[in-house]
């Protein structure tokens, strides 16, 4: 996953621009977003309700300026992909964006870049600055289950991907 926000909350803008246009008079029906607990971006408390992380953070602020309520879902990730397909939610926050994604989303640019990292242990042996992929040749790398990576990350031939 080499910019895992690259197009993070590229639906938030399309999505609140579009119902809010899309309506003919101004409504103060909150707005239905989801996302998966995925910190830093949104955490949520036992109880599923979201309480903070830079997604929250960037809603709040667009629910300020558009004066507009939002309501936001944490739910298991391909739950809330299924949701916005079936136009049961307003949008989704934190994606990267792909082709099955633009066929049912509307994507706006960027509002988020997000670099990874490679952690190692301190006293590792294979300790030393890496700036692409050819530099992780012979290496595993894991990605979480729900992640699809970025686009070099899809691409590039060296790395064996094991999504965990």
């Amino acid at each position: 996953m080499t910019r895992f926000a690259c197009a993070c909350l590229l639906v938030i803008l399309s999505a609140l621009l579009s119902a809010q246009t899309a309506a003919e008079e101004p409504t103060e029906e909150p707005l239905h977003f989801c996302n998966s607990h995925w910190p830093p971006y949104s955490y949520c408390d036992a109880l599923g309700n979201a309480v903070g992380g830079y997604a929250v953070d960037f809603m709040n602020e667009i629910s300020r300026r558009l004066e507009r309520p939002f309501k936001l879902s944490v739910l298991p990730w391909l739950r809330c992909m299924r949701m916005a397909e079936l136009g049961e939610v307003d949008g989704i926050m934190l994606l990267t964006e792909n082709a099955e994604r633009k066929r049912f989303l509307n994507l706006t640019i960027p509002l988020l870049e997000d670099e990874n990292l490679l952690w190692y242990l301190r006293d590792s042996p294979y300790a030393r600055e890496r700036r692409d992929f050819a530099d992780l040749q012979g290496f595993r790398l894991g990605l979480a289950k729900a992640g699809r990576g970025g686009g070099s990350y899809r691409t590039d031939q060296c790395c064996h991907r094991y999504h965990v």
